[in-house]
């Protein structure tokens, strides 16, 4: 099994049981939990987790929750997966793949995940935005569906 990160939405909806992916996104982290070093995630994923965790329901996109649950949910994120820092390196890869590719607006927040998964030699990701991840040739996204779909056949 390749190494694999997990993007943001993915994360969010670990915890939502309303949202229609969850249970998917579940049996995914259970397993993705049972390989070597569990599943990845960047320190940008942590503050747009808490973001969107946070940020008041009324406002786009947010889910209203308390600081104090936020807290408890990045620690079980934290307990449960390797955290990856950006350092210089990542720096370097962000700058050329922004670049190199025109990457513009919010969009240069893939873009910064990317550089992370490069420096770290992580190809895979579980997203629930593949169109996102479209621009980078050596990086291979999946839906949480499709993911467990592979590890059927």
């Amino acid at each position: 099994m390749a190494i694999i990160l997990l993007d943001t939405g993915v994360l969010l909806r670990l915890f939502d049981q309303k949202d229609a992916e969850c249970s998917s996104i579940r049996e995914c982290f259970r397993r993705l939990r049972k390989e070597p070093g569990g599943p990845r995630i960047a320190m940008q994923n942590l503050t747009e987790f808490w973001n969107v965790t946070t940020r008041p329901a009324t406002a786009r996109g947010g889910y209203g929750i308390a600081p104090q649950i936020a807290e408890h949910r990045l620690r079980l994120l934290e307990r449960n997966c390797t955290v990856l820092f950006p350092g210089v390196e990542s720096l370097r890869e962000w700058r050329q793949l922004v670049g190199k590719l025109a990457v513009r607006g919010v969009q240069v927040h893939d873009a910064h995940l990317v550089a992370v998964m490069r420096v770290a030699a992580i190809s895979h990701i579980v997203t629930l935005n593949k169109p996102d991840f479209a621009r980078y040739s050596e990086i291979v996204a999946f839906t949480p569906g499709e993911l467990l779909a592979s590890w059927q056949s």
